[in-house]
């Protein structure tokens, strides 16, 4: 678990990112089932760690330098990870932040996917990546799948965000921003404009991290657009330290 734990903290690039999601391809079935959570989990932060500190390695792979290597691992893992949490409503708020961090790697078969919403040619190969688009999609919408599944979304779209925040805005024909845009006014209702978007009543920051987060990131895809994000009908909800945090940030992001 110690060595696990560690995954976060391991400054990577694209090279040593590469050879972490070998590893994880080659040894996750070999695995405990108790250690599969804390593994994704911290492997997503690998990922975020690279694009942090390497912004250009990760702007470049969605711009035209594809690294195909990288993506034939991104994609088994991705569909090791879908068999997995097959039918199992638990295990995919557990995946599915992780699967769309895979895809993000995978900027060909992404395009792919977006690009088939407008009718272009669709390889039947990536069957299982457009369903949990898909999936995701209908799960940001309440009472249209279950509460867990409908969290999970949540913050499977808000992690979508930020990543796109990390490629210029201007470039609107990007299919990244297309994806984005395809989720926005429902993420958008479901976080600011229903009730309080509480997972565990008993520790709320996180979830306020998460809205936070989102708001950061749709205010730097559209930083002069009539954000509808300002118009949240619960801000009674936070304390003022949350609401300072939450307008120092849109103010210098």
């Amino acid at each position: 678990m110690t060595d696990i734990e560690l995954i976060q903290y391991i400054n990577v690039d694209l090279s040593r990112l590469l050879k972490l999601l070998i590893e994880i391809n080659l040894k996750f079935k070999s695995l405990k089932k108790n250690t599969h959570y804390i593994l994704l989990g911290n492997v997503e932060k690998a990922i975020w760690n690279w694009i942090e500190a390497y912004p250009n390695e990760f702007l470049e792979l969605q711009t035209g330098k594809p690294n195909d290597e990288l993506c034939d691992c991104c994609d088994k893992l991705f569909e090791q990870l879908d068999v997995y949490a097959e039918n199992n409503n638990k295990r995919k708020s557990y995946v599915w932040s992780i699967q769309i961090m895979l895809l993000l790697l995978c900027p060909k078969i992404l395009e792919e996917i977006v690009n088939a919403e407008a009718g272009a040619p669709f390889s039947q190969k990536h069957i299982r990546k457009r369903n949990f688009i898909d999936s995701v999609k209908k799960a940001l919408i309440p009472h249209s799948s279950s509460k867990q599944l409908t969290e999970a979304a949540a913050v499977t779209c808000v992690k979508l965000c930020k990543a796109s925040t990390y490629i210029n805005n201007k470039d609107s024909n990007n299919f990244l921003f297309k994806l984005v845009n395809s989720v926005m006014t429902d993420l958008k209702l479901l976080l600011f404009h229903s009730k309080p978007f509480i997972r565990n009543p008993s520790n709320i920051t996180h979830d306020v991290e998460l809205m936070i987060e989102c708001f950061v990131s749709i205010f730097r895809i559209t930083p002069h657009g009539n954000n509808e994000a300002l118009k949240v009908r619960h801000f009674q909800f936070w304390n003022k330290t949350y609401m300072c945090i939450f307008f120092r940030l849109t103010r210098f992001a």
